[in-house]
C-alpha cells in the first residue's frame, strides 16, 4: 500500500482523473473528498444535506459533478484556470422522480 485516506463513513461512488493521480468519492455523510495520490493529501471539496450516490469527474473541463439523495445536483470546478469554451453549453440531469432537466 503507498498511501491510506480515512474517509469516516462508507463510499457510495467514486471517479479518477485520466492519468490515475487524484480520485473523488462521494459517501453517506454527504462530502465530497478528492485524494491525490502523488501529494499524499486529501480534501473536501463540497457536500450534500444527505449521502451522495454519484460522482463523475471530467479532465477536459475539470468539473466533478455528483449525484445525491437529498435530490440535488452539485458541481465543483476541480482547476480554476481553464478553457471555458470547452465546457459543454448544456446538461441532462435524470431525478428520481423521472423528470430531465
Amino acid at each position: 500500500m503507498i498511501h491510506r485516506f480515512e474517509q469516516g463513513t462508507g463510499i457510495l461512488d467514486s471517479s479518477f482523473s485520466l492519468d490515475d493521480t487524484k480520485a473523488f468519492a462521494g459517501g453517506i455523510d454527504g462530502k465530497l473528498r478528492m485524494m491525490d495520490f502523488k501529494e499524499a493529501n486529501s480534501a473536501v471539496l463540497g457536500s450534500h444535506s444527505k449521502g451522495i450516490k454519484c460522482v463523475e469527474y471530467c479532465d477536459a473541463t475539470g468539473l466533478v459533478i455528483t449525484g445525491g439523495w437529498d435530490e440535488m445536483v452539485g458541481s465543483k470546478l476541480r482547476f480554476v484556470a481553464r478553457d471555458y469554451n470547452t465546457f459543454p453549453d448544456r446538461s441532462k440531469c435524470g431525478t428520481r422522480d423521472r423528470k430531465m432537466h
